[in-house]
């Protein structure tokens, strides 16, 4: 059976995703990070039997290509309505997008919410992890991601060290942050 329709449940922010200028991928991306965030927030317990596994497997490849349909919709829309900054339509109309039959990608069954990583020798099943420490050494905070790009980590962090501070009673705030060139990106760096 072909899916054409995304389940409900995703919404765009039109302004940040055209800020950003990536088309189509764009709002693919940000399908698919309120699907991961959404996954976070109200996470799957794995089930013990094999069979159960392979259906939470199934279903989240679901969810993957609903995310992407969801998208692709929003884009498409943004596209014949949308105008640009002098108030004109907007020219080109995109190529037409057309869903797969089936869900693609991989799931892991022992461990749905992990990614392959690119890793020093090749690729590894696993996660990204992210902390923010003090000229000490002393970790002020750490989170755990799915996501392999570091680019859109910096934001989240310093406010999560910053977070995890006021609850220390520590008053005084951070005043210089340094960062690996992979976490800068447009939205980071206006801040």
């Amino acid at each position: 059976m072909r899916r054409t329709e995304p389940q409900e449940g995703f919404a765009f922010e039109v302004e940040r995703i055209v800020a950003r200028g990536q088309g189509g991928e764009g709002w693919w991306r940000e399908g698919r990070r309120q699907l991961e965030q959404r996954r976070w927030q109200t996470p799957d317990p794995v089930p013990r039997s094999r069979a159960d596994r392979l259906l939470l497997a199934a279903r989240r490849l679901e969810d993957e290509l609903d995310a992407k349909l969801a998208g692709n919709r929003a884009y498409e829309e943004y596209r014949a309505t949308g105008r640009d900054t002098q108030g004109r339509r907007l020219s080109k109309q995109p190529d037409p997008w057309t869903a797969p039959d089936a869900p693609e990608g991989v799931v892991s069954v022992s461990d749905p919410d992990s990614q392959r990583m690119k890793a020093n020798l090749g690729y590894v099943q696993g996660y990204n992890a992210q902390a923010v420490v003090d000229e000490g050494q002393i970790v002020l905070a750490a989170e755990i991601t799915n996501n392999p790009a570091d680019f859109s980590q910096l934001d989240p962090m310093i406010s999560t060290a910053i977070g995890e501070l006021e609850r220390a009673c520590v008053t005084d705030r951070p005043q210089v942050a340094l960062a690996d060139a992979q976490y800068w990106n447009e939205r980071s760096s206006t801040r």
